[in-house]
């Protein structure tokens, strides 16, 4: 699946997932690894991440409903883009979202991709 979003600066943002099967149910996430990551180009090495997140202790990525939703939340807090300058505000960025299964073979299997704009702050104080 492809998909674009688009995103504000600072702002906090969730994205609701749901990871279902190739007959459309929905997949049992239980045991399973989720990651999103979002880089300049998708060439670059996952080393240079602009924003990273996993379905891991405090890693941005809960699975809300494992075994009957094949649901997730990921959750891209406002300090995840509050930092970035210049070059990276309002270019277009590329994200994917990949599943490790918890099956002895581990199959990894990418979900969802595209690209992610992250618009500049209008308002940069809270008052």
């Amino acid at each position: 699946m492809s998909a674009d979003l688009i995103i504000d600066q600072g702002d906090d943002e969730v994205l609701d997932v749901t990871v279902t099967n190739p007959d459309h149910t929905a997949t049992d996430l239980t045991g399973c690894k989720l990651w999103f990551l979002v880089k300049e180009a998708a060439a670059d090495p996952d080393t240079r991440v602009i924003i990273r997140k996993t379905s891991e202790a405090g890693g941005g990525i809960t699975i809300t409903s494992p075994q009957t939703g094949g649901k997730a939340a990921i959750t891209i807090a406002n300090t995840d883009t509050s930092g970035l300058i210049g070059p990276m505000l309002g270019r277009t960025l590329v994200w994917a979202l990949q599943v490790r299964d918890g099956s002895a073979d581990a199959l990894i299997t990418t979900l969802a991709k595209g690209t992610l704009v992250i618009n500049r702050d209008l308002i940069a104080s809270t008052a």
